[in-house]
């Protein structure tokens, strides 16, 4: 893959370092406490391949975990910003799938999905 790829998927890390960050001051200002991060994370990516499995696997549950928890949301505060993070992921799941050859948007909807199976 060339640079600007390589400085795409850089940007989408950096998105998901800031919503890790402004999700967690959101729910401490609502004074509820965030989940701990993981302090290691292992997904053994040796290729460039195994790297972006990953990250499409990664996105396609992201994308799936925020629909399912927006139709959760009883503040309705709340909607437009998970709402903004959906879209964004759903962006970054249709540049992995392309750069991985799949179909960016093969369905006219996602999945949501229920917090009982993300846990």
């Amino acid at each position: 893959f060339n640079s600007t790829v390589r400085d795409l998927v850089t940007i989408i890390g950096q998105h998901e370092s800031t919503h890790v960050q402004a999700l967690g001051l959101l729910l401490i200002s609502r004074g509820a406490t965030p989940v701990a991060p993981c302090s290691t994370y292992n997904f053994n990516f040796t290729t460039l391949g195994s790297f972006l499995a990953t990250a499409q696997a990664l996105e396609a549950a992201g994308v799936s975990a925020y629909d399912g928890a927006i139709a959760s949301l009883t503040q309705s505060d709340l909607i437009p910003v998970a709402a903004g993070v959906a879209a964004v992921e759903a962006r970054h799941s249709a540049f992995i799938n392309r750069l991985v050859g799949v179909n960016p948007f093969a369905n006219y909807t996602d999945l949501a999905i229920s917090q009982s199976i993300i846990t």
